[in-house]
């Protein structure tokens, strides 16, 4: 086998790495997308659910200025 030959089997296998390496790095960039999309969603999730919580909170605070209130107004009339 002469040199020519050789460097051409080297060429050849190099391009053939280089090949694999960026279908590797197209698999790992459409990982790490999927990743964010992942991570925005639980983003999403949250926000949703702390808001719903801030609701309540909302709704528990006004039962109870009601209540107090209603009990103030209840000890006044006695």
């Amino acid at each position: 086998m002469n040199s020519e030959q050789l460097l051409k089997i080297i060429l050849d296998r190099f391009d053939k790495v280089d090949q694999r390496f960026n279908e590797v790095d197209h698999q790992f960039k459409e990982v790490l997308t999927r990743l964010d999309s992942i991570g925005e969603s639980q983003q999403e999730d949250v926000r949703g659910t702390l808001q719903l919580i801030s609701k309540k909170v909302d709704g528990i605070r006004v039962d109870v200025d009601y209540l107090s209130e209603d009990r103030e107004t209840r000890y006044k009339n006695k």
